[in-house]
């Protein structure tokens, strides 16, 4: 199945022409940010909380190349 969501969960807090940060709250969307935190263990083992994300805030950074399309760039906690 193809995925249907267009732009990452949370609120938008900073754009600049195409370039943008999403404030994600680990205690409301616990699985995405279980998921940033598996993507990251892939460069670093050693330093990724992932089961207790729930104490995060995570800042999703995207470029959009189109009005709906946001692509992800890379993430910090």
């Amino acid at each position: 199945t193809k995925c249907t969501q267009t732009r990452p969960p949370g609120c938008l807090i900073y754009t600049q022409k195409d370039v943008n940060i999403f404030e994600v709250c680990g205690w409301k969307t616990k699985t995405y940010c279980e998921d940033l935190c598996l993507l990251a263990t892939l460069f670093i083992e050693s330093k990724v909380e992932i089961k207790n994300v729930h104490r995060f805030r995570f800042y999703v950074l995207t470029v959009c190349h189109n009005d709906n399309q946001y692509e992800f760039a890379g993430f910090f906690f």
